[in-house]
């Protein structure tokens, strides 16, 4: 089982053209398409494949809300709903150095205690990644990051849905300064 995925890729917000989705280039034409988010949570949370615990996605736009569509428009909402546990994306453009000190921080930290995906490990890696970005040029960067944890009891996406089924989500928003 993969227990960490991390996809550095280009990302794209829905609008009212595509829906969102990450940007891959095939091995085999070497032509980029968009891979759209119901695609990717196809393949990566499938029928018979058990997700895996923690997915990272160093793309642009990869946590972004559409205001046109559903409260499960963007890519990390859809792998998050899919069942993966935690998922870690930005929903504004993400710099490649900004990309780049945030996996640098995130995974010394995630991983200074021993290998762990556990929510609080991801949260607090999430939040020393933000303050590095913040003490920097990539101030955008680390408003961006967003992070969704499953958290029992709660369901609290973007639009404030109440839960449904077995699985309840939570949102975790750890922006530590407003604009």
């Amino acid at each position: 089982k993969v227990e960490l995925l991390h996809l550095l890729c280009h990302g794209v917000a829905s609008d009212r053209r595509r829906a969102a989705g990450l940007v891959m280039t095939s091995a085999e034409t070497g032509f980029a398409e968009v891979v759209d988010a119901e695609r990717l949570r196809r393949v990566i949370a499938g029928k018979n494949r058990a997700p895996p615990a923690l997915v990272v996605l160093s793309a642009c736009k990869s946590a972004s809300q559409s205001t046109i569509s559903s409260e499960l428009s963007s890519v990390a909402c859809m792998l998050h709903a899919a069942g993966v546990p935690e998922v870690v994306g930005s929903r504004f453009k993400l710099s490649m150095e900004g990309s780049r000190r945030f996996a640098e921080v995130f995974y010394r930290v995630l991983f200074e205690a021993g290998p762990s995906c556990e929510p609080a490990a991801v949260r607090r890696a999430v939040w020393e990644a933000r303050t590095v970005l913040l003490g920097t040029h990539q101030d955008l960067d680390a408003y961006g990051l967003q992070h969704f944890s499953a958290t029992a009891g709660r369901r609290a996406l973007a639009t404030g849905t109440p839960a449904r089924g077995k699985a309840e989500l939570a949102l975790v928003s750890l922006l530590t300064h407003h604009f």
